[in-house]
């Protein structure tokens, strides 16, 4: 899985997302932070399941449980933006491997859904 792209970003994001949970208030950091890394961890999950998949109907299942799991870190990251829970800093550093696992996913998908 080194070479997957995807993969790899996801798990680097888990790891910003690890260590940026010192940032967040206690309380949020058991609530907030638990589910954002329960999200990176799935979507690690899903994106091996996928890439071992051997047939376009399971890959295609694998990609959407990918894709619910990657919506709530996102909707997560962004309450954290609103709520102020992680600083600006932190949230910019994020922010281009939210973007580069989007793209990846959606080519993934689009290649997966022509097979």
């Amino acid at each position: 899985m080194d070479k997957v792209k995807i993969y790899k970003d996801s798990y680097t994001l888990l790891i910003l997302m690890y260590r940026s949970m010192n940032e967040m208030p206690r309380k949020e950091r058991y609530s907030i932070g638990a589910r954002m890394t329960e999200c990176a961890l799935d979507m690690l999950d899903q994106i091996t399941l996928a890439y071992q998949s051997k047939t376009k109907i399971d890959r295609m299942e694998k990609l959407e449980a990918l894709f619910g799991s990657f919506t709530r870190l996102q909707t997560y990251l962004r309450l954290c933006l609103d709520l102020s829970l992680l600083s600006l800093k932190t949230l910019a550093e994020i922010h281009p491997f939210v973007e580069q696992i989007n793209k990846q996913f959606n080519g993934w998908k689009y290649k997966t859904s022509r097979m």
